[in-house]
């Protein structure tokens, strides 16, 4: 009950990013998606677009990711996205060839202790926001509701939405004729990262913060004011 993906998920080495235009890393929030996201980025030689930029800001989270996408299909840009809030919005999402949902799976566990390293004067993570605001965003939803059980852990609410509902419609959505031999979506190992050449041991990592990591792509995100996302779409 604290992983519902662990026979789901796959090794990142396993998935062919480098064929995809567009890469959303999603997944609950401190499952690890700032840094692989980052990290794919970087390795990738794509733009990286966290959930701090100002084009991915906003409160409507899927409004965000629309824009996103239109605006790097516009371009023509290879991108990888950061969006931990999108997770209840994965299965609207609209879909093209090129776009990949990835989905971090980790232990519920790992997670719910790594969140409750953030808001420790509130009682942790899970209290100020987890059990509150993203729990509320579940329960609003008629059509997420019947595929969770609102007494499991956030982490857990959301792998199982993920399992039972959003990944079979995105892979429904993939099998269209247009989409080729392309995956729309993947359920990925955030453990298997630790092969990757920048993941550090949790010693190595004992100073850093939540959007402190080793990756120096998360540095080059450029602030977000009232006017930013009107700014940046017009550029």
């Amino acid at each position: 009950r604290v992983y519902p993906l662990v026979d789901d998920a796959v090794p990142w080495s396993a998935v062919p990013f480098d064929r995809y235009q567009v890469i959303l890393v999603t997944g609950p929030q401190r499952s690890g998606t700032t840094w692989v996201a980052c990290a794919l980025a970087s390795s990738l030689g794509y733009s990286l677009y966290d959930e701090r930029h100002p084009i991915t800001g906003g409160n409507d989270t899927l409004r965000a990711l629309q824009r996103t996408f239109a605006y790097l299909r516009a371009k023509g840009e290879r991108a990888v996205i950061q969006s931990p809030m999108g997770t209840k919005d994965l299965h609207l999402l609209p879909a093209w060839p090129g776009l990949l949902v990835a989905f971090m799976a980790r232990s519920c566990l790992d997670v719910f202790r790594s969140q409750n390293k953030v808001d420790r004067q509130q009682g942790g993570w899970t209290c100020s926001a987890g059990r509150t605001r993203e729990l509320r965003k579940y329960l609003n939803r008629p059509d997420l509701r019947p595929h969770f059980d609102e007494r499991d852990m956030i982490c857990k609410v959301k792998q199982d939405v993920w399992r039972w509902l959003q990944a079979p419609e995105l892979q429904r959505r993939a099998a269209a004729r247009e989409f080729g031999a392309l995956n729309l979506s993947a359920t990925v190992d955030f453990d298997s990262f630790r092969s990757h050449p920048l993941w550090m041991r949790g010693e190595q990592r004992a100073s850093l913060g939540v959007k402190s990591t080793n990756c120096e792509l998360l540095r080059s995100t450029p602030g977000r004011t009232r006017w930013s996302t009107q700014q940046w779409m017009a550029a």
